[in-house]
């Protein structure tokens, strides 16, 4: 017998076997097939019901209203064909990176989390497997906050000032802006979505990063207001454009670095109102980057000889747009301010001015716009000095503790809110310290105190963004967006 003959055959055995672990590796794939079929709906209906469950979060505590959240949880998951049971929908509050479960608190829930679970029966081995799928919604909101001073009430004095100020930022000392020019400018607002048609932009994230010269973005700010039906804002614009001249065409800026943004989508604030001085002012800064000033002009107040001024902007000042937490910080700078009162020397300064705000809140009812919403805003003052006759005088200045602010609509700058000091308090300071050098000499130099101060070092100040000791803060646009998933 052949070698062929013994070995015909063998080969069945071999198949056989095959086939066996064939079937037994198919048989297993499809139980766990099934298994991972159930995560995947179990995920997606945890998914969907905590985003629509979410919707109905208001600003009440947890115990108020998690009867609503959990009975609009059963609904959606009945919607998907899925049975839920209301106790496995829960309110929850964030805590760092934590998700912490409060139905029974009288806190204020920031989100949603749904719990699925479900079963499946092997078809091909005994038994089966449970499993269970979570998700966490959360509310989502945004908000602009911007920090400054309020130019709204630009008197004579100020406006001339302003003019020598701006003039030493733009290159051009000689710029004559009249008091109807500041003032429209001060009171004008214009919105980010009209500036990027304006610009034609595509959007808005690609006007922010668009770079153009100073005076382009100038002429894109007096197409929006031109096309807002502001003629009057928008003459004051070109007036001021026309005023800095060539000075400012080959500076360049990128809006982007002025607005911060942090909502991932900037087309989502686009319809918040800016005000056109503050935008002017913190462009012109960015464009000259790394700003040091010095400039020496006349006061235009008897009794008050030439000011000079020093001053070093740390950082322009900032409109912040993002969800609760967003921080805005107006422009931090070093500054001294010299000058005389009756031939005496009186030099101010200070080694740094700021002041910031932060977003706390926003009342999100319904997604779309807002009726209302909370701001904290403090001022810091450090190294403040003031020396009348180069003998130093103590000021006594602290900063303003942190001050939560409440606003509600309408959201523009016009509505803003002051905090801290109001004034640097010269007339008190100086007047005691000159008391015991007569009755005379008192009299006359208070009389030229106030308006040294709201003539020439406020206005320059906050020319410079800063208001010394105190701050004005506006939230612009509150909006409450679509819930995301968090979890």
């Amino acid at each position: 017998m052949t070698n062929d003959s013994r070995e015909r055959g063998a080969v069945i055995p071999f198949l056989a076997l095959c086939i066996s672990v064939i079937v037994l590796v198919g048989a297993f794939s499809v139980d766990l097939g099934r298994a991972m079929v159930l995560r995947r709906d179990l995920q997606r209906v945890a998914d969907i019901t905590a985003l629509d469950a979410s919707k109905f979060l208001t600003s009440g505590t947890a115990t108020s209203q998690l009867t609503s959240v959990r009975n609009a949880a059963v609904r959606s998951a009945a919607r998907n064909n899925w049975t839920l049971d209301p106790s496995d929908v829960h309110l929850v509050q964030l805590s760092g990176d934590t998700w912490t479960r409060i139905d029974t608190s009288t806190a204020v829930p920031d989100g949603v989390e749904v719990v699925a679970h479900g079963s499946v029966s092997y078809d091909f081995q005994p038994g089966g497997t449970s499993t269970t799928r979570s998700a966490v919604a959360s509310r989502q909101s945004a908000a602009g906050v911007e920090i400054g001073t309020d130019l709204a009430t630009i008197d004579t004095s100020e406006a001339t000032m302003l003019n020598r100020v701006f003039g030493v930022f733009g290159g051009n000392s000689g710029m004559a802006l009249d008091l109807v020019s500041w003032r429209g400018l001060a009171t004008g607002d214009v919105t980010l979505g009209d500036l990027a048609v304006a610009a034609g932009s595509s959007d808005t994230d690609a006007f922010l990063t668009t770079t153009t010269t100073y005076g382009q973005q100038l002429q894109i700010v007096a197409r929006a207001l031109t096309a807002e039906g502001d003629t009057a804002t928008a003459t004051a614009v070109d007036a001021y454009r026309d005023a800095l001249s060539a000075t400012v065409t080959g500076l360049t800026v990128r809006a982007g670095d002025f607005l911060s943004f942090s909502t991932g989508d900037a087309d989502s604030v686009a319809g918040a109102s800016l005000d056109v001085l503050s935008l002017l002012r913190g462009e012109l800064f960015l464009a000259r980057q790394g700003i040091a000033v010095s400039g020496t002009f006349g006061s235009n107040v008897p009794g008050i000889g030439n000011v000079t001024l020093n001053a070093q902007v740390v950082h322009p000042p900032t409109i912040a747009f993002g969800p609760v937490g967003t921080s805005a910080t107006n422009g931090q700078i070093s500054f001294n301010v010299s000058t005389s009162l009756l031939g005496v020397p009186v030099q101010l300064g200070a080694s740094a001015a700021t002041g910031s705000a932060t977003l706390t809140s926003v009342a999100c009812t319904a997604i779309g716009p807002s009726a209302s919403a909370t701001a904290s805003a403090r001022t810091t003052l450090t190294g403040l000095t003031l020396s009348l006759a180069n003998l130093p005088i103590s000021l006594g200045l602290t900063a303003a503790p942190p001050t939560t602010l409440s606003f509600a609509s309408p959201f523009t700058w016009i509505n803003s809110q002051h905090v801290g000091a109001t004034t640097l308090g010269l007339a008190t300071t100086l007047g005691g310290a000159l008391g015991p050098l007569g009755p005379i000499l008192g009299t006359a130099v208070n009389g030229l105190l106030a308006p040294l101060e709201n003539a020439v070092v406020s206005p320059i100040l906050r020319g410079l963004g800063v208001s010394v000791a105190g701050a004005d803060v506006a939230v612009l646009d509150p909006v409450c967006l679509p819930p995301v998933l968090s979890r």
